[in-house]
């Protein structure tokens, strides 16, 4: 199994399979802004599960690592 995927490139992983469909920068709403310097990052992920349990997952699960290899863990819901 690979460390990184391409947007669109399923990762496939004992009956299990993940997509990063698209990614959107957002300058977020008039009630949360990124701070100067800041974006938001929308990721939109497919998972698919084909094997007989229930798969349990939550967005504290994935890590987005940017183009200088730093990783950032905090996540929020909007």
């Amino acid at each position: 199994m690979k460390s990184y995927y391409a947007i669109v490139e399923t990762a496939k992983y004992k009956g299990i399979e993940m997509t990063v469909l698209n990614i959107d920068k957002s300058n977020g709403s008039e009630y949360d802004i990124p701070k100067d310097g800041k974006e938001f990052v929308i990721v939109r992920v497919k998972i698919k599960n084909d094997v007989k349990e229930k798969l349990a997952y939550n967005l504290f699960y994935f890590k987005m690592q940017n183009s200088k290899g730093q990783l950032r863990m905090k996540h929020s819901l909007m």
